[in-house]
């Protein structure tokens, strides 16, 4: 479990990762991202900048 920014609350490992290559481009577009997660306007630069941003390439975000 993570704290994730999207939704202010911790969420499953697998649950950030699915957004995280949703959001990245590697899964088809942002229409299957939860609308839990898409609440906040500017949800894909906050899921980008979050510390737990890691690419399906193991790179996290070290911003």
């Amino acid at each position: 479990m993570l704290k994730c920014p999207l939704v202010d609350k911790e969420i499953d490992g697998g649950d950030c990762l699915i957004n995280t290559d949703i959001i990245d481009g590697f899964i088809s577009d942002d229409s299957h991202i939860p609308d839990e997660f898409k609440v906040k306007p500017d949800y894909k630069e906050i899921c980008k900048k979050c510390k737990y941003h890691e690419s399906t390439w193991g790179e996290p975000n070290d911003d």
